[in-house]
């Protein structure tokens, strides 16, 4: 975790503020949205359904 919080504070420009859930560090990871997106949009069309989600429960953790 101690690791995660300083990767985070030296790539971004806006580092999250603290405390933060797991669940707003990954919505504003726009690589990681994109591509989960296109991985999505991969299955969709190849005909192979859709990704389950795990419960939202599972990331309302504070980091």
């Amino acid at each position: 975790l101690q690791k995660f919080l300083n990767l985070n504070g030296r790539l971004l420009k806006d580092p999250f503020s603290s405390p933060c859930r797991y669940s707003e560090v990954k919505m504003k990871a726009s690589d990681y949205q994109e591509a989960k997106s296109a991985f999505n949009a991969a299955l969709k069309e190849a005909g192979c359904g859709v990704w389950i989600d795990k419960p939202i429960e599972q990331d309302q953790f504070s980091l």
